[in-house]
């Protein structure tokens, strides 16, 4: 079976695989005999120590022939129950790798993902890349510093000019083929944000910088260098006018540190409270159970990202998707996967407080039951119209940042 939500072009095509107890959707491209043995038993390489690189509370990493295996953990009620509001991690990573590679840039190519969920709660899911033959990640790497400078400065440029953003540019998240190219790796701070603003492209070369200042041989003009290559990757002429662009926006803004940690937010300025809404955005919010939805803060943990910021974000990605998933099997006439696409949706929509959505889904998931086209194709007529009201309820909530 075709997932829904794969392309057309060969090379992305995924197919479904019932293996070790797990439902796995693999690119076909890269089926193959070796690799069917890790899906029949992902645990043996994972329980393996020789084959293990990294073992936490939250991720567990292993080689497996030529191929990644990452396991997502669910630590603790409260990210159990987040992650079980939304598609699992592991899903999201493998889909922003594809939109990576599509876009060209170099990164461990995604091939195939699984969840395992219990009683409705997902317990774990699963990741397999590429592995890198050879690579090392920019702490350990012994090739030139010219040229890795001026290599990560394009990577970086690229990304940020297709719209995307990495908020953990950290030294084990670049790794270098034999070749000397660097790759992106660990897709779960990555964001496709369609035109990037000045404050979160700064964030991310915070936070690359603040990586590289560990190591000793970094110098000033490395991070010029660094700068103006980066802002000819862009095509931004300027690199001068631009760094004062980013001075502008930050008053502890140092030259000699090029690109500091950038200030927070003060939270009693950003939109989460009442009477942050325009008139119009106050009609979209009977869309939206405000009770349900704000109560979602009930689950932030200190240090981690702001959860409300995340949810919509990732319900903004995700529905568009399901509902083309719907329309997808209305056409195939597949009621089964059309049940199931439904019921997912009603779930995630009633958890955020999208209740007349999940109201349609619900019929959907009854209709889907006894074939009745006509009815489902009005139902997710109104179906998408009730998802526009809620993005618009949604997106009060969200602080709009200045575009470049």
């Amino acid at each position: 079976m075709r997932h829904p939500g794969s392309s057309n072009s060969p090379a992305f095509k995924l197919l479904r695989l019932e293996r070790g107890g797990l439902t796995w959707w693999v690119r076909e491209n890269f089926l193959k005999d070796s690799l069917l043995r890790v899906l029949a038993d992902p645990l043996r390489y994972l329980n393996d120590s020789s084959e293990r690189i990294k073992s936490g509370r939250s991720t567990t990493l292993a080689r497996a022939g030529g191929v990644i295996i990452k396991r997502y953990n669910s630590r603790g009620w409260i990210r159990l129950l987040k992650n079980s509001l939304q598609a699992s991690r592991a899903r999201r990573a493998f889909y922003r790798g594809m939109l990576l590679e599509k876009a060209g840039i170099r990164t461990a190519r995604p091939i195939g993902f699984a969840s395992r969920r219990m009683l409705g709660l997902l317990r774990c899911s699963y990741l397999l890349m590429e592995e890198i033959a050879g690579a090392e990640n920019l702490s350990t790497w012994k090739g030139g510093r010219r040229q890795a400078v001026e290599r990560i400065a394009c990577l970086i440029g690229r990304l940020h000019e297709h719209g995307f953003s990495h908020r953990d540019l950290k030294q084990t998240n670049i790794l270098f083929d034999p070749a000397g190219n660097p790759h992106l790796i660990d897709m779960e701070g990555l964001r496709f944000r369609k035109r990037l603003t000045i404050p979160r492209a700064a964030r991310d070369l915070s936070r690359l910088f603040r990586a590289a200042s560990q190591i000793p041989q970094l110098t000033r003009a490395d991070k010029l260098r660094f700068l103006k290559c980066y802002c000819r990757c862009r095509g931004l002429v300027n690199w001068r006018d631009w760094l004062g662009k980013l001075r502008n926006r930050q008053k502890n803004f140092r030259f000699a540190n090029l690109f500091p940690k950038i200030r927070s937010r003060n939270r009693s300025t950003r939109c989460w409270g009442k009477g942050s809404m325009s008139a119009n955005n106050q009609m979209a919010a009977e869309s939206l159970d405000l009770k349900v939805f704000l109560s979602l803060r009930s689950l932030q943990e200190e240090g981690e990202p702001d959860i409300l910021e995340e949810v919509i974000q990732t319900f903004l990605e995700d529905t568009p998707q399901r509902l083309a998933a719907l329309r997808e099997a209305l056409a195939d006439h597949d009621w089964t996967l059309l049940g199931k696409a439904a019921h997912t949706l009603k779930g995630s929509s009633r958890n955020l407080g999208a209740k007349r959505l999940g109201d349609l889904c619900l019929k959907l998931e009854e209709k889907a039951a006894g074939g009745e086209a006509v009815l489902i194709g009005q139902l997710i007529d109104e179906g998408e119209e009730e998802f526009k009201k809620v993005a618009r309820a949604m997106q009060a909530f969200r602080v709009p940042e200045r575009q470049i």
